[in-house]
């Protein structure tokens, strides 16, 4: 998980910087704006997924180390 945020901060970072720059590179900063957003959706979906676990665990239907 660590992997997919340290990739979504870079690619964040590198689309602020891209939209100050001048003139714009529009090609750019729409492949940019779309791993950013195909980045979030991961982080949204690992998360429902780690939440689902964790529910699961504490409700006693998961043993701990299945996760």
């Amino acid at each position: 998980m660590d992997d997919l945020f340290e990739c979504y901060a870079m690619a964040s970072t590198a689309l602020d910087k891209l939209l100050r720059e001048i003139p714009r590179r529009e090609a750019l900063i729409e492949e940019y704006d779309e791993v950013c957003r195909d980045l979030q959706i991961d982080v949204v979906e690992l998360l429902s997924l780690l939440e689902k676990r964790h529910l699961q665990q504490s409700e006693g239907k998961v043993p701990a180390g299945d996760v």
